[in-house]
This record gives C-alpha cells, sequence and structure tokens, in this order.
C-alpha cells in the first residue's frame, strides 16, 4: 500500500508531498524438502544440509537450522531458485554423539512471520562390536595361527590384527571380512609370547581397538 498525506491550509496551500509505502503480509513462508545428502553418517562427517523457502516478501537473508538440542544454529544462504543449503557437521548442528536428529530449519520472512520445517539424520557414534573367536588366550601347539572375530556393525570400514612377539616389534595383518566374520591366517609363527589387539572401525572412523 501507498499512502499519501494531502493537508492544506485556509488559503488552499496544499502539501501533498508527504507519502509512506508499507505491506501488510500475514503468511509466513512456506519451507520443505529439508534433507541432508546421506542419511547416516558419523558425528563429524560433512554433510549438505538443504531446503526450500518460499515467500513473496522474502527478505535476502540466510536461513536458520539447528539439530535436537537446538542451541547452536547453522546458517543456511539461498544458492539458487528457493533452494538454501550449507555444509556442516552433526555435532555443529547440536545433534547427539549417537542416534536419530531432528534438523529444524527457520526463516523469518520480512514482515516477522516466522516457519519452521524439519528433516532427520541417523548419527553413528558407535564403535564396532568385536568379539574374539580365536586364537584363546593360552598356550598353543601349532605355529599356525587364525586370527577370527565376529563383528557387529551396519557401516563396517577395515581392520587389522596387531600381532606383537615379546621383545620385538608389532606386525599388522589385514583382516578379511567375511559377511561379519573378520579374519586372517599366521602359517608360521616361532616360538614366543604374542599379544594380538583386533583393530576394527566402520565407514565413519569409530574405531574398536580394545579387544
Amino acid at each position: 500500500y501507498t499512502a499519501i498525506f494531502m493537508i492544506d491550509d485556509s488559503f488552499a496551500n496544499m502539501n501533498n508531498t508527504q507519502q509512506v509505502t508499507f505491506t501488510i503480509d500475514t503468511i509466513a513462508p512456506v519451507i520443505n524438502n529439508v534433507s541432508s545428502n546421506v542419511s547416516t553418517v558419523g558425528a563429524s562427517s560433512v554433510i549438505n544440509l538443504t531446503a526450500n523457502i518460499t515467500d513473496l516478501n522474502r527478505p535476502n537473508v540466510p536461513a536458520n537450522a539447528s539439530g535436537n538440542s537446538g542451541a547452536t544454529n547453522v546458517s543456511l544462504t539461498l544458492k539458487h531458485d528457493n533452494k538454501f543449503s550449507a555444509e556442516t557437521t552433526p555435532t555443529s548442528l547440536g545433534c547427539s554423539s549417537n542416534g536419530a536428529c531432528t534438523l529444524t530449519v527457520y526463516f523469518k520472512d520480512a514482515a516477522g512471520n516466522l516457519a519452521s520445517a524439519t528433516g532427520s539424520i541417523t548419527v553413528d557414534g558407535l564403535a564396532p562390536r568385536v568379539t574374539i573367536d580365536s586364537p584363546a588366550a593360552g598356550n598353543q601347539s601349532s605355529t599356525t595361527i587364525n586370527y577370527n572375530a565376529t563383528v557387529l556393525e551396519a557401516s563396517p570400514g577395515t581392520g587389522v590384527v596387531q600381532v606383537t612377539p615379546v621383545g620385538q616389534g608389532a606386525t599388522n595383518y589385514t583382516l578379511t571380512n567375511r559377511s561379519g566374520n573378520w579374519g586372517t591366517t599366521n602359517l608360521s609363527l616361532p616360538d614366543n609370547r604374542y599379544t594380538a589387539i583386533f583393530m576394527i572401525d566402520d565407514s565413519f572412523a569409530n574405531m574398536n581397538n580394545t579387544q
């Protein structure tokens, strides 16, 4: 709207130069398609978070996004058309270190109408669960040693077994993943006392090296 003030005096001297333009907007922006380029991520993995935001009175300002806690805001900038995006991490968004995380995008238009919409990701912050199947602790009568471990992990990465003889340096042997059973074989170990440590991670670099 444009409002023009027209005021004269008793001698017909008119002032009609004062005007003001204003907009009445009671409709909040529309936010949809809040999503990440990947659905399951590590806590420090970089994701591309996007959202479509439309509004007839949209100012040229960023949108904000936060994870479950709502305490951390990450700015999403307009890239093209109605698409806002940001490269960020679950940790920066305030997601917990493991589990489902609801991502909320907020945007306020020039009239102050606030809108929000949500999407979700799953944060994998747990290391693989590893159970050593062989060798057993104690004495062995064979120089051929099978190293085997059962690994429970939805997103497996890589694994090695680190074998250290008493008084010598450690040697790493690559473990082969056979549907959750990870293993390798050493065909000729000389007499000595050995410590074998299984080190297996997932695709998000969560490492289990405690077994």
